[in-house]
C-alpha cells in the first residue's frame, strides 16, 4: 500500500520533488523538456510525475487583458455559438448526477467559468476557485459566477460545506495533492462527491514513445505538455490517490475526447468556440477511433488504456469517520 506523504511548498521550489504519491526519491527519466522540466516514473510505485518541475509555473496563468477576453468570448456568452467543451462539460455533469447528493458545487481551477455556467443552468449553486486574475474577473463580471481568487493551498475556504467538488483538468498542477485535497475535503459534506477529471498519463506515455520515432501532429501540443503539469495520472494512480484521501470510489472511466478548436492554427487566436463539423474532421475521427480502441484495451487489460486522452474518477466522502 502506498503511504500518505506531505511536502512543504518552500522545499518544492528548491529541490527535485519526491513522488507525489509514495514519497520515493528514486525515478527513471521518461522525458526532458527543453526548459529543463523532467518527467519521470517513480521506481517504487510507478507514478508518472515531474521530479524536476517548471521553474516558474505561474507562466501558465493567462495574461490576456480582461477587455480582450470579453471580446473573444462574447459570441459564447451571447449564445450565438457553443463553447468547444460544452458537450464534454455536459458529460461530466451527467456522470456526477448519477450519484450527486446535492446541488452546492465547487469547481477548482475553473478558468473562465464556462463549466460552472453550464452547471448553474442545471440547477447547481456554483462557486469557483481560480488563480488567474483576468479569468477570475471574466467569470465574476461577465458570467456572474462567485469566484475565490488564488491558489488552492493559500486561500480561505470558508465554513459552508459543499455537496460536490470538481477538478476538470486542474488536479495535475497541484504539487502536493494529498495535503491540498485533504484540507479541501474538510469542507465536503459527509456523503458528498468528488469528481476528478485529468489527462491520461498512459496516453501521453505512448504518445511520447511514438513522437520519438514518428512525425506525429494532432493539434494538441506535445506529449506531457504543457510542462507546468507536475502529475500525469492514470486510472490506477488516480484510484490510489482517492484511497489515500479516504474516498470511497464509486466510478472510474474514460470520458469522450475533447475536440480542440482549429482557430489558433487558422487565425493565431486561441478562441474557445466550437469548430464547425467539417473543420478538423480528420482529428476528430482519429481521436474517436483511438478512444474506442482504448475502451476495448481497458476491457481486456483493466489497468491499461493508452489510447483515450482522459480519465475520470468519482469518489464519495464517507458519511461517518
Amino acid at each position: 500500500m502506498v503511504k500518505l506523504v506531505t511536502f512543504d511548498h518552500a522545499q518544492e521550489s528548491k529541490q527535485e520533488l519526491p513522488c507525489l504519491l509514495c514519497g520515493s526519491t528514486q525515478h527513471r527519466v521518461v522525458k526532458e523538456f527543453g526548459n529543463g522540466v523532467v518527467v519521470g516514473r517513480c521506481i517504487q510505485c510507478g507514478f508518472l510525475y515531474t521530479p524536476r518541475p517548471h521553474p516558474a509555473p505561474s507562466e501558465l496563468l493567462a495574461h490576456t487583458d480582461f477587455e480582450a477576453l470579453k471580446v473573444l468570448y462574447d459570441p459564447i456568452v451571447q449564445g450565438r455559438v457553443s463553447h468547444f467543451r460544452r458537450r464534454n462539460f455536459l458529460e461530466y455533469l451527467k456522470l456526477i448526477e448519477r450519484h450527486s447528493p446535492g446541488k452546492r458545487l465547487l469547481d477548482v481551477g475553473c478558468a473562465h467559468g464556462f463549466f460552472l455556467s453550464l452547471a448553474r443552468e442545471r440547477g447547481y449553486d456554483v462557486t469557483g476557485i481560480e488563480a488567474s486574475p483576468p479569468m477570475t474577473r471574466f467569470a465574476r463580471e461577465v458570467l456572474r459566477i462567485p469566484i475565490i481568487e488564488g491558489c488552492l493551498h493559500e486561500i480561505p475556504l470558508g465554513d459552508q460545506p459543499w455537496d460536490v467538488i470538481t477538478f476538470t483538468d486542474s488536479l495535475e498542477y497541484l504539487t502536493n495533492p494529498t495535503r491540498d485535497l485533504k484540507r479541501l475535503f474538510q469542507m465536503l459534506r459527509p456523503g458528498g462527491l468528488v469528481f476528478l477529471k485529468v489527462p491520461n498519463g498512459d496516453y501521453f506515455y505512448l504518445r511520447h514513445m511514438l513522437e520519438r520515432t514518428l512525425p506525429l501532429r494532432d493539434g494538441g501540443g506535445t506529449a506531457f505538455g504543457p510542462s507546468e503539469r507536475v502529475a500525469h495520472y492514470t486510472r490506477p494512480s488516480i484510484q490510489e490517490l482517492a484511497k489515500l484521501l479516504g474516498l470511497v470510489v464509486l466510478d472510474t472511466g474514460f470520458p469522450s475526447p475533447i475536440d480542440s478548436p482549429v482557430w489558433f492554427r487558422r487565425t493565431g487566436l486561441w478562441l474557445e468556440m466550437e469548430s464547425p463539423l467539417l473543420l478538423g474532421l480528420r482529428d476528430k475521427v482519429v481521436r474517436r477511433t483511438m478512444h474506442l480502441a482504448g475502451i476495448l484495451e481497458s476491457a481486456f487489460f483493466w489497468r491499461q488504456n493508452h489510447l483515450s486522452q482522459s480519465v475520470y474518477l468519482i469518489g464519495r466522502k464517507p458519511r461517518t469517520s
